[in-house]
């Protein structure tokens, strides 16, 4: 009995043995596979960060690449690591997509591109050199860098009243020439934007506006698109995003409205009093943006102007007073030579308005309001009391401090570019 229970108890130790091997096999297995599993998420996560900053990384690339629009461009890194870049056009600004892959994780970025403050980071005013000096008359402030021409700045008298200040640029000034031209590419698609899309059905989803309320299409979608040979009128619409309405005779926009990103394409665009919203306006007949209307950067007010007008009725963009638009507005060269005509006001930005961001204006420019940021124009208009005064600005003020410090506008052929807004 006594060899037997000895015999018992080495075999119940034995088994203790082996259950404790088995619980430190088990144990090792599990330490084993969660550090496995651990270096896996690790190298995972590094990927995907990885991916992120390669995205990145080739959209800034992009803005000194010279990219072919509507056409990929990859870059093979090494066997594990590609970036596809794809240029598009957006209204004024360039739509850059990058596309970013890491081993097996892949992740996307997208951006509006726009130019950068062309000739100097500072600049205030550019106006083209027409052989008149820039007459200042009253409190007219214009400070940072300005371009004039010939004959420079002065002061001056409009119907007895003054220049009161005791500087007149407050700022390095330099020689104007002609306007700068806009990027041959960005100019020819915003000419023919009217018929642009009629061409594109095939890349188009339509929508109907008079039974869409709520519209919010990504950027990485095909556009959503609206055209009508009537006049469109937007009431009580949220539309975001790669949205394009178009009409054939004009577009009114309500302060019921709430549009970010969208572009409005039509002969004549009216903005309703008190409307806030970011979008792209392009016309060729007038554009009106009325008293209390905000725009949010990046906006623009884009004239291209037809060529059958009458003289009197002359392609215009007005703002009203008590509007703050932080955007671009640009009149662009037309082929009517009426549109030479000196006492019209091709652009007029009335009293108590606020435009932070960028003026171009091919022709006359009606200034009144204030500019935080900077004017580029063929030459400054200012009516008063019936007369008409040339290149005479009275109690202007211009001040190169824009929107963002990252502001971006229309792309000249000169100037380099940067990144208006991240779209997602």
């Amino acid at each position: 009995m006594r060899r037997l229970s000895r015999y018992k108890l080495r075999a119940n130790a034995l088994q203790f043995v082996v259950y404790i091997v088995v619980i430190v096999a088990i144990l090792l297995s599990m330490l084993l596979l969660y550090i496995h599993l651990n270096n896996k998420l690790i190298a995972q996560s590094n990927a995907q960060i990885e991916a992120i900053e390669l995205a990145n990384q080739g959209l800034y690339e992009s803005l000194s690449k010279n990219l072919i629009y509507d056409d990929t461009l990859t870059q093979e890194l090494d066997n594990q690591k590609s970036c596809k870049l794809l240029k598009q056009h957006w209204g004024v600004f360039n739509l850059v997509k990058s596309f970013a892959k890491v081993r097996d994780k892949t992740f996307q970025k997208i951006a509006l591109v726009g130019g950068k403050t062309p000739f100097t980071k500072d600049l205030a005013l550019y106006i083209q050199d027409n052989n008149q000096a820039l007459v200042l008359v009253g409190d007219t402030n214009i400070k940072g860098s300005v371009y004039l021409g010939t004959y420079g700045a002065k002061p001056g008298q409009i119907s007895g009243i003054g220049y009161t200040n005791n500087q007149l640029i407050y700022g390095n000034i330099s020689r104007s020439r002609m306007l700068p031209n806009l990027a041959i590419e960005n100019q020819s698609y915003i000419k023919s934007i009217e018929s642009k899309f009629l061409n594109d059905s095939e890349t188009l989803n339509y929508f109907d506006v008079d039974t869409t309320n709520h519209l919010s299409q990504s950027f990485f979608q095909p556009t959503a698109f609206y055209i009508s040979n009537q006049q469109i009128s937007l009431f009580a619409k949220n539309y975001a995003g790669k949205v394009i309405i178009q009409s054939k005779q004009k577009i009114y926009v309500d302060a019921s409205s709430n549009l970010k990103n969208v572009i409005l394409i039509a002969p004549s665009i009216s903005i309703g009093e008190n409307f806030k919203g970011a979008l792209q306006a392009f016309a060729t007949d007038q554009i009106e943006v009325a008293s209390g209307v905000t725009l949010d950067y990046p906006s623009v007010l884009l004239l291209n102007p037809k060529d059958n007008f009458r003289n009197s009725n002359i392609p215009k963009t007005t703002i009203e007073p008590n509007t703050e638009i932080n955007a671009a507005i640009a009149y662009l060269k037309g082929s009517n030579p009426q549109l030479e005509n000196n006492v019209t006001s091709h652009i007029h930005i009335k009293e108590n308005a606020i435009v932070n961001g960028q003026i171009f204006s091919s022709y006359n420019l009606n200034l009144e309001g204030q500019v935080y940021g900077h004017v580029i124009t063929n030459q400054f208009l200012t009516p008063y009391r019936g007369s008409y005064y040339i290149n005479h600005v009275f109690n202007v003020n211009i001040a190169s401090k824009p929107v963002s410090p990252h502001f971006s506008g229309l792309l000249f052929q000169s100037n380099l570019k940067n990144i208006a807004l991240w779209l997602n």
